[in-house]
């Protein structure tokens, strides 16, 4: 409130800050079985469903699941998947109804 003399000014402006979305992906993983980064799961908080699939390089679908708990273990067809480049598509919905489209890719080295 601002007062000049006997004038008045008043200036009020609502702020609304949203949390941000938090979804993550790694770009690597190594599923050869030391112990260490042999899942790769998709991360997310506030999340109310998903989608998450992964292609290999010929556009072949390689993994997809709809629960974050369930990670791909990189096989493909009970066979250890190759190694290099895989490509994942990411839809979901959050919890203040918010979606999320995202798409990106992922080395698996052995």
């Amino acid at each position: 409130v601002e007062n000049a003399g006997n004038c008045m000014d008043e200036f009020i402006q609502e702020v609304c800050i949203l949390d941000p979305i938090i979804i993550f992906i790694p770009d690597i993983f190594s599923p050869n079985e030391d112990g260490l980064n042999d899942i790769l799961y998709v991360r997310a908080e506030s999340v109310q469903s998903l989608k998450f699939i992964l292609y290999d390089r010929w556009g072949e679908k390689v993994f997809e699941t709809i629960n974050t708990d369930i990670g791909w273990d990189g096989k493909f067809k009970n066979q250890k998947a190759l190694p290099g480049i895989y490509v994942w598509y990411l839809q979901a919905t959050m919890l203040d109804g918010t979606e999320v489209k995202q798409k990106g890719d992922i080395s698996l080295v052995r």
